[in-house]
């Protein structure tokens, strides 16, 4: 019942709106979240990371060191973000908690060096919802 009256009050949220943007691939909110000066644009996204109840896919990634652009996707049922951590424990960007089919992106600027990857919602990296990014 709740999941009928969701997806009946985003219809008609949709419907009232006078910016009609279809959706895109990466995108199921339609143009909502190409607007969001946070939003994942599939041009800008240097990687994309799928959230997954309770997995990060991929969980290994590498990209050059300097500017970056993470895009994540929540494809699981519970709310989860994406953060990074520098050696240090100190968490260098993140998304926004997430909610299904709901994405976020963020930008950070990286040395050379292993980061971790995971999920700050309580308990979800302990899960499983985490891996490594390497730097070069």
């Amino acid at each position: 019942m709740r999941t009928v009256l969701l997806i009946t009050m985003l219809l008609l949220s949709a419907s009232a709106c006078s910016d009609d943007v279809a959706a895109e691939p990466g995108n199921p909110s339609g143009g909502q979240a190409a607007k969001d000066s946070n939003a994942a644009d599939a041009g800008s996204c240097g990687l994309s990371i799928s959230l997954i109840d309770y997995k990060l896919v991929p969980s290994e990634l590498s990209a050059k060191a300097g500017k970056l652009r993470l895009c994540a996707t929540n494809n699981g049922k519970a709310p989860h973000d994406l953060a990074v951590r520098d050696p240090s424990n100190s968490t260098l960007g993140r998304t926004r908690a997430l909610g299904p089919e709901e994405l976020d992106s963020f930008e950070v600027e990286l040395s050379a060096g292993s980061y971790d990857i995971y999920c700050t919602q309580g308990g979800h990296e302990s899960l499983g919802m985490r891996g490594t990014l390497t730097v070069d």
